[in-house]
């Protein structure tokens, strides 16, 4: 038997266009194709070309890696090096895209957890979405209206490599707009530098939703909705004695814990913000300022 708790004859179940795997209830598993839903925030009403053009290049690439998959496992052709290897080969369904345009970026993000959950209608032959019978969601992956990520390959991989490893949540670290890492370790208030977190998968205490992926069948097992402990809140707080704000993304970060799970940060690759390339140049080391 695989990951999935199924005899390898039986893998490559469909449902709608998509393999799955057969079980979505949080067991160990690894399907040949991995049902990805975007999300975006488009708060302030702006998606630029940039943003749209990296989203469709994700999307190209995730529809090469299932055409890869589905000629390896028909053996209608030879291994494609578009699926991503592993133990066993991994490809992506690009399912579809929610966006939501409100200040309200904690209500957004727990709509798109929700919608993620709840799974993407199909399409009956007519065109006309299917309500009744939805597509499985394995990844939910957040990417901000702000930010962009030219090269889609890193994205798959850290999406891979982040089911592989069972992980909750993965997302990559950016450089916010004030020159520091939206990325914080276990022992400091003071954001890490690219040096700690850069060409490796680590654990880290808290990251921003720049490029933020969730792993939905860990959210149905482990942290079911309730309105008392929601996803993504604004909590407040007091910074130097004067009122303070934690964001929703920390929020979740910082909650994650209590439920079994790490929060981990891919720092292979590092997504930019639109319009602030200068950014990239700055240097961050703990206790420094940005220039």
């Amino acid at each position: 038997a695989d990951r999935c708790g199924e005899p390898e004859s039986s893998r490559g179940l469909r449902d709608g266009s998509a393999t799955v795997c057969p079980a979505l209830d949080g067991a160990a598993g690894v399907p040949l194709l991995l049902n990805l839903l975007i999300g975006v925030p488009a708060y302030r009403g702006e998606l630029t070309a940039q943003h749209s053009d990296a989203l469709d290049r994700l999307k190209t690439l995730c529809m090469m890696t299932e055409a890869a998959e589905a000629r390896e496992r028909t053996k209608h052709g030879p291994a494609d090096k578009y699926v991503i290897p592993s133990a066993q080969s991994i490809a992506f369904h690009y399912v579809g895209m929610v966006r939501a345009d409100s200040c309200d970026l904690a209500h957004n993000r727990n709509t798109f957890v929700q919608a993620a959950l709840d799974g993407f209608p199909g399409r009956r032959r007519d065109g006309s979405p299917d309500l009744v019978n939805r597509v499985p969601i394995h990844w939910l992956l957040m990417v901000d209206a702000d930010i962009y990520q030219s090269n889609p390959l890193p994205v798959l991989q850290m999406l891979h490599d982040g089911w592989v490893r069972d992980a909750a949540m993965i997302s990559a670290p950016v450089m916010r707009r004030d020159g520091w890492l939206n990325v914080l370790g276990h022992d400091s208030e003071t954001p890490l530098s690219r040096e700690d977190v850069s060409g490796k998968i680590s654990e880290v205490r808290k990251i921003g939703t720049g490029v933020f992926a969730i792993n939905i069948p860990w959210v149905r097992k482990h942290w079911p909705w309730d309105d008392k402990d929601a996803w993504f809140q604004f909590v407040p707080t007091t910074h130097d004695g004067r009122p303070g704000m934690v964001g929703e993304d920390f929020t979740f970060c910082l909650r994650l814990p209590a439920h079994g799970a790490k929060v981990l940060c891919d720092g292979r690759f590092e997504p930019r913000h639109v319009g602030a390339p200068e950014y990239e140049c700055r240097l961050t080391t703990p206790g420094s300022s940005p220039s």
